[in-house]
């Protein structure tokens, strides 16, 4: 076999170019959107942003005096994504922050929650929205409203929610309020506060609280073994519950980084970025240092019994010093998406799940050539369902942007060391493992390592990506 790998090693193949569709460049109204991408939720055909900053108590006004929020609705056509909508409730007020957090319902496809995140200009907390599209537009169908009994002075009502069926989470200022509707209303049932052993739940961001079947995860990047948010390392955890038969949810587990620093080190912020397609759980923790410091990297935990089991650490391939890594994470099936959380970093990256269980990255998200020069957060928020992925950059001048990809266009199966071209470094690394005896060679399908294999390899090359 060796003397017939030499033989196909020395060829010289000709390289081809990844081939993409042109990445499409998502904004709202000029005069009313000013955080567009800051909240991000999709499905097969619908695609929900939401944009808390946006001026709709004033539009054209002063963005700093009348930020009342508002929500962005697109539809996939094709390949293309199409706004339909602008959604902004005819009571907004000043201040509101209405579209902080979006959720569309895995339950059913047409329904989604956002919220209101304060009213301020009537002294009161804010309050869920349920909307629901009737084939042509989004319509507001119910509201949840605050916990009876709750502080009014209780700030961030809603900046991270989660929507399954009958069941809404909704955060607010270190708790996190489940509601369940019956008959059509919404009612608080229970209260979720913070373990004993978790000095403080701080959300992130939409992401930070998610909700899919039988399991909750809740983000908490500010927990500190130190019992204070301050003058040491946050090293952070994600807080299980499970869902019991009447809708309760139950304390499972709480989740620690695999290596916590020293108390003289920086923090690790393990669970600012959270996952989960009711298989994978992916934890980001922008702050590990490996290569550079707070480089960030990606975690990816199975379950095991009733305990979620860390399996593989994932690594940028462009680490960089503050890079963040992990900041914003979704997984979607054997697909990954997660961005850099430094502000000028204009990148975000794809991995894929291999044969062999193990992810890999397979691609470099960038916004292209319609982007502007100014400030960015591409990749401070991310969505993905199947092969559409979209990448939010909601600091990009002068309103914010969203950039939807279809990541079947990187899937290039021959392209083994993942530059974009096929070249005849790929076949030597299909060599070595082939020789290594790697699963990633198995390109037959059949389990086994065999001249098939080589064939099918060749194949896969001649075929170009």
């Amino acid at each position: 076999m060796n003397s017939l790998l030499h033989a196909l090693v020395a060829v010289v193949f000709a390289s081809s170019g990844l081939a993409d569709d042109p990445v499409q460049r998502l904004v709202g109204p000029p005069d009313l959107a000013k955080g567009f991408g800051h909240a991000l939720s999709m499905n097969e055909r619908h695609l929900i942003v939401g944009d808390g900053l946006a001026v709709s108590f004033c539009p054209g006004g002063d963005p700093f005096g009348c930020q009342a929020g508002a929500v962005y609705a697109f539809e996939r056509e094709g390949s293309r994504w199409i706004q339909t909508q602008t959604i902004i409730p005819p009571d907004i007020g000043f201040l509101d922050g209405f579209g902080a957090a979006v959720a569309l319902d895995p339950l059913n496809p047409n329904r989604f929650l956002t919220v209101t995140a304060l009213k301020m200009g009537q002294g009161e907390l804010g309050y869920g929205h349920i909307y629901e599209y009737d084939g042509e537009l989004w319509v507001e169908t119910a509201r949840i409203p605050r916990p009876d009994g709750e502080p009014v002075g209780r700030s961030g009502f809603g900046r991270a929610a989660a929507l399954y069926g009958d069941t809404a989470l909704v955060s607010q200022a270190g708790l996190v309020y489940r509601f369940r509707e019956v008959g059509g209303q919404w009612a608080h049932e229970q209260t979720i506060e913070r373990p004993p052993e978790v000095s403080e739940l701080s959300y992130y961001a939409n992401e930070s609280v998610l909700m899919l079947g039988d399991w909750v995860f809740i983000g908490a990047y500010r927990d500190s073994s130190t019992g204070s948010p301050h003058g040491s390392p946050l090293h952070g955890s994600v807080i299980v519950y499970h869902r019991n038969p009447d809708g309760s949810l139950e304390y499972v587990q709480r989740m620690l980084p695999p290596e916590q620093p020293p108390l003289t080190e920086q923090s690790v912020n393990f669970g600012y970025g959270l996952a989960f397609d009711g298989t994978t759980l992916a934890v980001g923790a922008r702050g590990v240092e490996r290569a550079f410091r707070s480089q960030g990297a990606v975690y990816i935990y199975e379950l095991d019994g009733d305990i979620w089991t860390l399996r593989q650490e994932i690594l940028s391939s462009m680490p960089a010093f503050r890079a963040g890594f992990g900041q914003s994470i979704s997984v979607y099936g054997d697909h990954l998406i997660t961005g850099h959380g430094r502000l000028d970093d204009y990148r975000a990256f794809a991995f894929q799940r291999g044969a062999d269980g193990a992810w890999r990255e397979t691609a470099v998200l960038r916004p292209g050539d319609g982007a502007s020069s100014g400030p960015h957060d591409f990749g401070s928020t991310t969505a993905l369902h199947g092969p559409w992925a979209i990448v939010g950059a909601h600091n990009e001048e002068p309103g914010g942007a969203a950039y939807a990809y279809n990541l079947a266009c990187f899937d290039c199966p021959a392209d083994l060391d993942a530059d974009g071209d096929l070249t005849i470094f790929d076949f030597l690394s299909f060599a070595n493992f082939f020789q290594d005896g790697d699963a990633q060679a198995d390109f037959d399908g059949d389990g086994e390592l065999t001249i098939f294999d080589f064939l099918a390899y060749q194949t896969a090359f001649d075929a170009g990506c």
